[in-house]
């Protein structure tokens, strides 16, 4: 599995559901924090229109 800090796995479109349940495993500790610093609001937004 990639580096975890960089986030490379995500680009590499894993189809594995195991590789991709460890990789999201280690990422969180880190999620909300990383996903905040990316300006990533699609989730809140949604959750606002329902």
């Amino acid at each position: 599995m990639p580096d975890a800090d960089d986030h490379a796995w995500l680009r590499q479109g894993s189809t594995s559901s195991t590789d991709v349940e460890k990789s999201y495993d280690g990422w969180a500790p880190t999620y909300n924090k990383t996903l905040a610093e990316w300006c990533y609001r699609a989730p809140e937004e949604a959750a606002r229109m329902l």
